[in-house]
């Protein structure tokens, strides 16, 4: 009998807590996934993984630095044949590492699903800094950006032309 259940990279995320912390629909994936793998790059779990193992009932192979940025084909290229889940601490769209592994698997024509979950941009609200506040960081910190590559411009172009008799007039 031929298999006609979906096959999907899954990437789940965990929460920010422990190994309870994931959603119902992310358990369930977990549980039915035949590769599952721990993003341990962009954010550190407060539990081991052993506990992941135990409560998810699965293998669980724990995807480094190294991992993440130079195979990360090992973890979206069987998902072309089987369900493959991707534990990410937090939220799976918070970092560009995700992204990045959403984008090259989709380009390899796997389908891809994500599991939302709790981040830190929800978790700052709790220290008592409002989406206002990261908001206002998050523009104040594109200001200093703005400022920099002005500065960085002026600086090359005053190296370009030392003398300002020589600079090129708007």
């Amino acid at each position: 009998q031929k298999n006609t259940e979906k096959m999907v990279l899954y990437i789940i995320g965990l929460g920010l807590g422990d190994e309870k912390d994931v959603t119902v629909r992310g358990y369930e994936l977990i549980k039915s996934a035949d590769l599952v793998f721990l993003e341990a790059y962009t954010s550190i779990l407060c539990i081991d993984k052993t506990k992941l193992e135990e409560y998810y009932g699965k293998s669980i192979t724990v995807a480094d630095r190294n991992f993440v940025e130079c195979e990360a084909d090992q973890i979206y290229l069987p998902a072309k044949t089987k369900k493959v889940a991707l534990l990410i601490v937090g939220d799976p769209v918070c970092a560009t590492t995700h992204t990045d592994i959403i984008i090259r698997a989709k380009e390899e024509g796997v389908p891809v699903e994500i599991v939302h979950n709790a981040s830190i941009m929800g978790a700052a609200g709790s220290c008592g800094l409002q989406v206002c506040i990261a908001l206002a960081y998050i523009t104040f910190s594109l200001y200093c950006f703005t400022c920099i590559y002005y500065v960085l411009t002026y600086t090359f172009s005053c190296q370009r032309y030392p003398n300002p008799n020589t600079h090129p007039k708007k």
